[in-house]
């Protein structure tokens, strides 16, 4: 009955202590910005190495400007994905898949501290550029 009790208790704390996680506030402005391991250029780059065009019904137009839109956590990794805006609508599953697949970021600090961040950034869709 001990164990079981205690067993209860650490589950909990542990949901408890997962949930209070992501209630942190998120930061739009900081001291230092989170940044892509190499800088704003590798990003770019690993996304264009990434990112695969889905198949476009006759018509539809794929080229354009997508925004995206992510929470940059304390330990560098990306939660949060949300496409703010799409140029078509198979674009923004890719372009949250490939975001899922980005190696930790340096996370953003406020007083020294790292913090969690919204970073939202615009990605231009050309498949003729590829």
């Amino acid at each position: 009955m001990f164990l079981r009790t205690l067993f209860v208790i650490l589950i909990c704390s542990f949901s408890i202590t997962c949930q209070s996680q992501h209630k942190e506030k998120i930061y739009n402005a900081v001291e230092q910005s989170a940044e892509f391991p190499g800088g704003i250029d590798k990003f770019y780059t690993f996304i264009n190495k990434h990112i695969r065009y889905p198949d476009i019904k006759q018509g539809e137009a794929v080229t354009g400007k997508a925004v995206v839109s992510f929470i940059i956590e304390k330990d560098g990794t990306l939660s949060g994905f949300k496409a703010v805006r799409k140029p078509a609508s198979q674009i923004d599953n890719e372009l949250i898949r490939v975001l899922k697949l980005s190696p930790r970021w340096i996370p953003a600090k406020v007083k020294g501290r790292p913090v969690r961040m919204r970073y939202t950034i615009p990605v231009y869709i050309d498949p003729q550029l590829d």
